[in-house]
């Protein structure tokens, strides 16, 4: 028996990200950190991260990937916060409100289908700090450099057309959703993931809801994240936040979909034996890759005197270029 293992993964890098803020209209479209907020003054903010799945969905097409049931698909994001512990439990003075801020800890993200297509915009922050301060007008008349209020933010998608609810969804709709999730029924909420120190990189599989991107039988306008609907509701004298890598920090972190594909081939042809289902297999190659056939194969079984022992049998194609009796 000839066996032999076809694992294939594929990255599809996330093509826009952006974050909305409570209450605000300013739009952070560019900015290369993420950062999701609850706690001070109920200040909450939620991240919307969009995806590219047409090359998949072309090798799917392609019988390169052809079984959706042996697809896995990981969103891979990388945490923005240090992994020293001594710096996990500084405060640091915050850019919100002039309070201040800790990394959040013990806590649920979820992670939510966005309704409606959506423009990241191109602001860059939201506050004046210390890191940022030269790219603001020391002129207190003159509008921040920085700030733009175009594309999406708490209240509207795109410029003139506005979210059926602020933030998306509203705090009570997602908490129902997220009770639906958790019983296994139809939700908005597609994921959650559970932060025991708060450093841990998100690696969540959405596998199902991409596969239905994949089919066309869900339109993929992105994934939100936030913080569980019990936390974006609870008043602290801190403002939580966890950082996150947006697509517009150029490093080795940039956030991704991982497609993998599992696969094997278990050809019989050295080795057939009765009283089981053997299969013959046909690889057609152009070139170095595998390729497929015009039109489908025939195939005849003949025994030690030429004589015809099977005719005319099914042949199926396994996958690209690939195919079995």
């Amino acid at each position: 028996m000839d066996i032999f293992d076809r694992l294939m993964i594929y990255k599809t890098y996330i093509s826009k990200f952006s974050t909305i803020i409570s209450g605000s209209k300013i739009n952070t479209g560019i900015n290369p950190i993420s950062e999701l907020v609850y706690g001070r003054d109920f200040i909450v903010s939620r991240a919307l991260a969009y995806f590219d799945i047409a090359h998949v969905q072309q090798l799917v097409q392609d019988g390169i990937m052809p079984d959706a049931s042996k697809m896995k698909h990981v969103l891979h994001i990388a945490n923005a916060g240090s992994l020293d512990f001594t710096q996990l439990h500084t405060c640091e003075t915050s850019s919100i409100n002039d309070n201040r801020k800790i990394r959040a800890t013990s806590f649920d993200l979820i992670f939510f289908l966005i309704p409606y297509a959506w423009d990241r915009g191109k602001g860059f922050d939201y506050t004046k700090n210390f890191l940022n301060a030269g790219y603001y007008s020391e002129n207190p008349l003159d509008e921040d450099r920085l700030v733009s209020e175009d594309g999406c933010n708490w209240f509207q998608r795109k410029n003139g057309l506005l979210w059926d609810e602020e933030g998306i969804y509203t705090n009570e709709f997602l908490s129902k959703e997220y009770d639906k999730y958790a019983c296994g029924e139809d939700s908005v909420v597609i994921a959650r993931q559970h932060f025991d120190v708060g450093n841990e990189n998100i690696e969540v599989d959405i596998t199902d809801t991409v596969n239905k991107f994949i089919d066309d039988s869900l339109c993929n306008y992105g994934i939100g994240i936030a913080f569980s609907p019990l936390l974006e509701t609870m008043d602290s004298q801190y403002e939580n936040y966890l950082g996150l890598v947006t697509d517009k920090t150029p490093t080795f972190f940039a956030p991704y979909l991982e497609t993998r594909y599992d696969d094997y081939v278990s050809d019989d042809r050295s080795n057939f034996v009765i009283g089981k289902n053997n299969r013959l297999y046909l690889y057609c190659n152009i070139g170095d890759t595998f390729g497929n056939l015009d039109e489908m194969p025939h195939v005849k079984i003949i025994d030690g005197n030429n004589e015809a022992v099977f005719e005319d049998l099914e042949v199926h194609k396994f996958s690209k270029g690939i195919y079995y009796v």
